[in-house]
């Protein structure tokens, strides 16, 4: 199975952080608005697809009812790795998934 596309990397990170912080996961409207959407609509697909690709479970009709895998961590701990390179080699981060230009 595929990994996370760097929409679903962006949610992903977003999850991970404000599960860190808070102890909790965010609303989809917490996650909408880290989107810069304005329908939950995007947050319910982008979890959807992350859900089918092991990276999260959810528990159905608990508000705030989601936590990540192991398969997550694994993940997480990629991207990280990624971004450390990135910054030993002297390149920038890159923007946001919303914000990329196609080649």
């Amino acid at each position: 199975m595929k990994g996370a596309s760097p929409r679903q990397r962006f949610v992903l990170l977003f999850l991970a952080d404000h599960i860190r912080r808070h102890g909790y996961a965010p609303t989809l409207t917490d996650i909408c608005a880290h989107l810069g959407a304005t329908s939950t609509n995007a947050a319910h697909d982008i979890l959807r697809a992350l859900e089918k690709k092991g990276f999260i479970k959810r528990k159905p009709k608990i508000a705030r009812g989601l936590r990540l895998t192991g398969k997550a961590d694994l993940e997480l701990r990629l991207i990280a790795a990624e971004r450390d390179a990135e910054a030993a080699l002297g390149h920038p981060e890159p923007p946001h998934p919303e914000t990329e230009v196609a080649p």
